[in-house]
Parts: structure tokens; C-alpha cells; sequence
């Protein structure tokens, strides 16, 4: 190696150390390109002056990137602070795109996926929303049986305690003399109150004798009442067991069905080995009995699944053919706690021991486990999906292709027919499986393609991209001319010829000589890479001076150290204190968060005033409370009550959902025009559901085609009101129940336009009317 080889080598070995490889450089001048081996992206060609300078070309493209999503995911983080403030944990967050997901941590619910535009848009935690929506549906329900309540009893109960979940489904009511109770809403509004009232009251009247004559029917004269003295209903009376002598007993308990303690617990071995008798008979000997100690028939007793092991259960339940929970989980294949054991046992009784399951781990019934077919080897599959049946994917393919395959003589002979003579098929090895087959282009040489594609006009991919390129290709002269008008003549085409069929330019530089790049990049102002690279090498003197003329000397610049346009820096705020940023996306004017969330917010009176200059007095304003242009606000509309708007979609002309609801189904028809709301209960061969509407007609007449759709109607509600009050009422229905709703298409389920449906019987469910809602 000659002396300014080595030389070259030992300057260069100065600036970046073992970074570089210099075996294959051979020194001929400063100018004049020689080989240099890159350790991460192998060997490139730079002239030693310039590699004094600068790194591979890849490396430095590559750092480029890396700064420009640090700039992105600092600019984002920022974005979606000021719509979700600190609700959410986003230390997790790696910005790669506004349709990539980020991950995002829910205080509540931990972590969860979501695209980035989605959750800028101001979306979040589908938990928290299933969560509040439901809250927000039990509190109105709650408050709708409460009303009703007290149309019933007054004033009498509490209903603080009230979480409504349907008619049937018992709540906490507080009584003012014995406290909380629990009853159903559907008895509480029929009339029935606190049952220990209702004792009370009836009791309290009672003399000592007529205490005890009821008191004999109850228990058929087994007990001697000689010394009871029946005072008050709450005091304990003493009576008198013939085979255990005297004991003391509540009258409310004694004239519900208890009696003497003693005579219970001697009862207690017979009734046991009876309800094994019982529980045998009906479960056969799959369950053990020997921790059963047999009480009353809901008091709950410890059963033993030879499976899952001791379960507690009521012993009226069992004997109705109830079991262990877990194993009928695992029959309807949503036990998310079973055992690898237990997925093994179940698939196998699926799929009659069709796979093969040494390498399965079963965690959950939602994340794939690996399973083997003897064919095809290891697939991945849900636990959930293999228990409802599915199984290896290139079996089903294999059956799905079977009927569908064609021999190998039909392809030549349609293969020919579209193509002609323009390929050749002596390489074809045909197993009509969709397998790719090896084709050869006269131009090209061999292609591989799969035999579907190539019978629907697909061919070879080089005779397509040249032709791509022949229909894009842009004149030179166009070329020079877009060019010089875009870099105002800085660079030199001089050997730029026709013949650049790849898409690239030769560009030579004033400062750093010639270098290639595609066209389409250079028109839209992309120029010398050196050129680039030195101005994002900026220093701190050049960017405290750059930043001060942007900025106007809002910032100070103290604890700054920059060494080029990706640094983060530290920066400080003369109203916020210090903050982080990107040294380009300063330059680029960006500047204090807390400064920007600032510069969102109006003032109360201002936006008010901007508000009512678009509503007029349209809208009551009173429970607004205004914080920043993103944010919901309350707004109270004189016909239909308060509704949620952002700040920013009111003062831009959003009103209220309502009317603008209204409006829409009014249609120019008299609001006073007599209206049915009706709601149905309705009946498909695979499916019962609810539907809710408005109609001028009759039901029936609505309805007429219901025998052609296959539909029926169980059961009917329906209301005769005006068109106006008929139309708020649907509308209040369908948003009060909305996480209830069913879309469905009506030529699945109604003729004559489409319908929204609920799954559930939500009016039921929550005790309602239709009048509850006609105002």
C-alpha cells in the first residue's frame, strides 16, 4: 500500500476510528472517488475529501430518519396533550404514522392499541366508554324508576342506592324505620313496599289470642304458646317446644316458618343424605358429595367437580341440573381460566383427535396457540375459533380448491389463448393447488406465477414495469426546465441524455460535484445531499442567533447545546419555565406547549359573545363551563333540554342533535299530523329483536309485508301522538339505548326502507313506556 494510501487511511482512522474498513482503498487524488466498507451497509464510493467530512451515505440517511421521528413523536405528544390532557399514560407512545397504531396506557384498563389519527381525533379507552356509557344509561334508568317510585309511595323511600338493570332485577331501597332492602322494581311500583313494614303492620294490631291462633296454623299446632305474651312486634315472645322445652323467637320470624333451633339441626343429617339422594339421581356419580352439609334449600353447600374441584352452589339449583360453572364454560367454549390440560380435552372431543397439540400453551380463549396438522404442519388459531370448529387453514383451502382446479393441458391451452406466443411453458411444473409455476418471457427469462393469475392477464413483471415506465417517462427538455425553475439554476445537467430509462438524473453541484437522483425526488426540490447535510450541521452560536429572529426573544437559550437540526434541546419559556424541543422543529417556529394550549383558550364572555353573534338567543348558556375550543361543553336548547357539543363545533354553527333531527323528518308535513310510535317485538328464522319507529299509517299497515320478509310480530306497544312529539320521542329512544342498537340491513330483516333495531328489550328491561317518553 503506497504512502497516501496510507496516509488517506491513518486521517480518516483519526475522524471515526474502526467505524470504517479501508482494505479496498487506493488513494489517486482528493478527488477521485475510491472504495470504503461500511460495517453496516457494506461498500460505497466517496472521494477522500468528502469523506473527511461526511459519513455513508445510508448511515447519515438513516440518522436523517431516526431525527425526523423524533421530531414527529415530539410534535404529536404534544398534539394529543392538549386533547386528552393527563388522562392517559403515553410514555409507551412510538409515532411511526397517522394510520400506524400507538400504544397507549389506560390508568383503569392498561394498555390498549390505537391508530394515531384516532386517538388525535380525540378517541380513547374502549373500556372507559363501554364503561361510562353503561353508567350513564343505568343513572338515567335509575332516575326513571325513582320518579315512577314516588308517583307510587311519595316520599316514604330513599332511592339513593338505586342502580336500575331491569324490571326484574332486584335494587337497594331504604326504608326510614328498618333501613336497606332489596326488591324488584316491577313490585316495588306494583305497590309493594318494605316487608318488614308490612309485618309490622299487621302484627302490631294483633292481640296475644289472635297471635296464637296464627300462629298454630303456620306450624300445625306443634308448639305450646301457655307462656306467650304477645306486647309489641319487635319484642321476642317464649314458646314452648315439646321435645326441647321453652325458646325465644322474634313473632316476625315465628309467623314466617321458623320454630325451635334444636328440632332444625337434628333435622340437618336426614335432609343431607336426602339431597345426595336427590342430587345422584339427577347428576349421576359425577360429583361428590362428602363437604355437603345440607342447611335449607338456598342457603349454598360445597359440592366437589372431579375436574375443577370444590364449588359452592344452592341446593335448589343443583337439583334443577345446575353444575360446576367451569365445566359448562368449557362447553360453550368461553372458559378464559382453563388449563392446557382442559383446551386439549375439549378440542380433541371437537375434532375426534384429528391434531396434534405437543407444542399448545393455552393462556387464554382470545390468543393463539399453536396447533399441528399431520398434512401441513404447525398452524396458529384461537382457542375460541378451534373449539367452534375451525382447524387447519390449508386443509380448508385444499377442500375449497378442489372442486375448482383445472388440469394441467386446459391451462397451456387458456394460457396461450390470453397470452399467445409470448411466453413460454416447458418449465411448468402444474399441481393446480395454486402453487406458483415457473413461466418463461422471451424478453425477460423466467418469471414465477401463480396459475390463477397468469389465466386472468397477469404476465411477466419486468415487460409490465417497463411499460409503466415508457407511459411516465417525461421529455428531457420538460426535465431541464421543471428542474431549473424549482433550484433557480444552481445545478448542472449537462450530461443528463434521454436514455435514463431507471428514473434517475446526473446533478452536478457548484460545491460537491455530481451525484445521482431519481427525477421525481429532484423536481420536488430534493437537491445535493452535502448540500443538506451541512445546514443540518448547525451549531449553537448559528441556531441562538436563527431562533432569536423566529421568535422575537420569547425563549432563552441559556442551557442550550446544539450540534445539528435533530438535538433536543432545553429551552426556556420566560412564562412556563424549561422545555424540551427539537432544534429543527424550533427553527421551524414551534415553540412552549403550555404557550400554545394558551394561545387555544378564550375567555368565557368572548366566546359567548362569538356564540350568540351564530345562535342569536337560540341556545341557554348557564351550565357552560369553558375551558379550551376542544373541549364539550353543556349547552341547554329551549325545546329539547341540555346536549354536549365541543366548544369549537358550536361556535362554528353546531346546534342541537334534536332539532336538527327534527327538521330533517319533518319533511314540510303538519308537526301536529297524527302519529303512531310504535315498538315491536319481531321474529326471523334465526333471530328475535326490537324495533322502534314513527308512523302516520296504522302498525298493520306499515307492516304489511312482514309475511314476505319470513318476519312475525310477537308482541306490540304503540302510542297515538303528533308527528312533532313522535319524532323527539324515537330520536330520545334510539340515543338513550344506543350501546343496545342493532344495524341491520333491510333486506335481511324488513321491506321498505331500513331499520334500526335494538338486540335486547330495552323498555322492558329498564321498566318504561312509550308515554314516558311522548312530552
Amino acid at each position: 500500500m503506497d504512502e497516501k494510501t496510507l496516509s488517506f487511511i491513518e486521517k480518516a482512522k483519526s475522524v471515526y476510528g474502526d467505524t470504517y474498513s479501508y482494505n479496498k482503498s487506493i488513494y489517486t487524488g482528493s478527488n477521485i472517488k475510491l472504495t470504503i466498507t461500511c460495517k453496516h451497509h457494506g461498500d460505497f464510493e466517496q472521494t477522500p475529501s468528502n469523506h473527511l467530512k461526511y459519513h455513508c451515505s445510508k448511515c447519515s440517511k438513516e440518522a436523517q430518519n431516526k431525527a425526523k421521528l423524533v421530531e414527529a413523536s415530539s410534535v404529536y405528544l404534544d398534539k394529543v396533550l392538549a386533547v386528552h390532557d393527563n388522562k392517559y399514560d403515553l410514555s409507551k407512545i412510538i409515532y411511526t404514522g397517522a394510520k400506524n397504531k400507538v400504544t397507549v396506557g389506560c390508568f383503569e384498563h392498561g394498555l390498549f392499541e390505537i391508530r394515531a389519527q384516532h386517538f388525535l381525533a380525540g378517541s380513547g379507552c374502549k373500556q372507559c366508554g363501554k364503561k361510562n356509557a353503561r353508567l350513564k344509561t343505568i343513572e338515567a334508568a335509575s332516575k326513571a324508576f325513582e320518579l315512577k317510585a314516588r308517583k307510587v309511595h311519595g316520599d316514604r323511600f330513599d332511592y339513593s342506592k338505586v342502580n336500575y338493570n331491569g324490571t326484574t332485577t332486584k335494587v337497594t331501597i331504604t326504608c326510614p324505620d328498618h333501613g336497606d332492602y332489596l326488591q324488584t322494581p316491577r313490585k316495588h311500583l306494583e305497590g309493594s313496599g318494605c316487608h318488614k313494614c308490612a309485618i309490622d303492620n299487621s302484627i302490631t294490631r294483633l292481640s296475644t289470642s289472635e297471635f296464637v291462633e296464627r300462629a298454630k296454623i303456620v306450624h300445625k299446632n306443634k308448639y305450646d304458646y301457655s307462656k306467650t305474651q304477645f306486647i309489641k312486634s319487635h319484642e321476642n315472645l317464649i314458646i314452648t317446644c315439646e321435645e326441647h322445652g321453652d325458646f325465644s323467637q322474634n313473632p316476625h320470624n315465628h309467623l314466617g316458618g321458623a320454630g325451635c333451633k334444636l328440632c332444625a339441626n337434628k333435622k340437618v343429617s336426614y335432609t343431607t343424605a336426602d339431597f345426595i339422594d336427590r342430587a345422584k339421581k339427577r347428576h349421576g356419580s359425577y360429583y361428590l358429595y362428602e363437604k355437603t352439609t345440607y342447611v335449607s334449600s338456598k342457603i349454598k353447600v360445597l359440592i366437589t367437580c372431579p375436574m375443577h374441584g370444590t364449588f359452592y352452589q344452592k341446593p335448589v339449583l343443583h337439583l334443577q341440573g345446575y353444575g360446576c360453572n367451569r365445566c359448562a364454560a368449557i362447553k360453550r367454549g368461553k372458559d378464559s381460566s382453563s388449563s392446557t390440560a382442559e383446551f386439549i380435552q375439549y378440542a380433541n372431543f371437537i375434532h375426534d383427535f384429528k391434531w396434534n397439540y405437543e407444542k399448545t400453551n393455552y393462556i387464554n380463549n382470545h390468543t393463539k396457540v399453536v396447533i399441528t396438522c399431520d398434512i401441513h404442519g404447525d398452524f396458529e388459531q384461537t382457542p375460541g375459533s378451534h373449539k367452534a370448529g375451525r382447524g387447519c387453514p390449508k386443509c380448508g383451502i385444499t377442500k375449497s380448491t378442489e372442486s375448482g382446479k383445472i388440469k394441467y393441458e386446459e391451462f397451456l391451452l387458456r394460457a396461450q389463448d390470453v397470452h399467445g406466443d409470448k411466453y413460454l411453458y416447458d418449465l411448468v411444473e402444474y399441481s393446480a393447488y395454486g402453487e406458483k409455476v415457473s413461466i418463461k418471457c422471451l424478453l425477460h427469462g423466467v418469471f414465477n406465477q401463480s396459475p390463477t393469475s397468469h389465466i386472468r392477464g397477469a404476465g411477466c413483471p419486468t415487460c409490465g414495469l417497463e411499460s409503466s415506465r415508457e407511459k411516465q417517462r417525461i421529455p428531457h427538455h420538460v426535465i431541464l426546465k421543471k428542474a431549473n425553475e424549482v433550484h433557480n439554476f444552481k445545478y448542472s445537467y449537462a450530461e443528463c441524455s434521454d436514455e435514463n430509462s431507471d428514473g434517475k438524473l446526473l446533478v452536478y453541484c457548484p460545491e460537491h460535484g455530481g451525484f445521482e437522483q431519481r427525477i421525481d425526488a429532484h423536481l420536488r426540490g430534493v437537491g445535493c445531499p452535502e448540500c443538506t447535510s451541512i445546514k443540518r450541521n448547525i451549531q449553537t452560536d448559528e441556531f441562538i442567533s436563527r431562533s432569536l429572529k423566529i421568535h422575537k426573544g420569547r425563549y432563552g437559550y441559556d442551557h442550550v447545546n446544539c450540534n445539528g437540526t435533530d438535538t433536543l434541546l432545553k429551552i426556556e419559556c420566560y412564562k412556563h419555565g424549561i422545555f424540551e424541543q427539537v432544534a429543527s422543529q424550533h427553527l421551524k417556529g414551534s415553540g412552549c406547549r403550555d404557550c400554545y394550549v394558551d394561545s387555544t383558550k378564550l375567555t368565557l364572555e368572548n366566546y359567548l359573545k362569538d356564540c350568540k353573534k351564530i345562535h342569536g338567543d337560540k341556545y341557554g348558556y348557564s351550565k357552560l363551563e369553558y375551558n379550551t375550543i376542544r373541549d364539550k361543553v353543556i349547552i341547554t336548547c329551549h325545546t329539547h333540554g341540555d346536549f354536549l357539543q365541543t366548544a369549537h363545533d358550536h361556535k362554528h354553527g353546531g346546534g342541537c342533535p334534536k332539532c336538527a333531527e327534527y327538521f330533517r323528518n319533518l319533511d314540510n308535513k303538519d308537526p301536529d299530523t297524527p302519529c303512531h310510535i310504535y315498538y315491536l317485538q319481531l321474529k326471523t328464522e334465526h333471530l328475535i329483536f326490537y324495533k322502534v319507529g314513527i308512523t302516520t299509517k296504522s302498525v298493520e299497515e306499515r307492516f304489511y309485508r312482514l309475511k314476505k320478509d319470513n318476519t312475525k310480530i310477537l308482541d306490540q306497544l304503540s302510542a297515538l301522538t303528533t308527528l312533532d312529539k313522535a319524532i323527539v320521542a324515537e330520536q330520545t329512544i334510539l340515543e338513550e339505548f344506543e350501546e343496545y342498537r342493532l344495524l341491520m340491513s333491510d333486506t335481511l330483516v324488513l321491506s321498505g326502507g331500513g331499520t334500526e333495531c335494538f338486540a335486547d328489550d330495552v323498555l322492558g328491561m329498564h321498566g318504561l313506556e312509550l308515554e314516558d317518553y311522548i312530552t
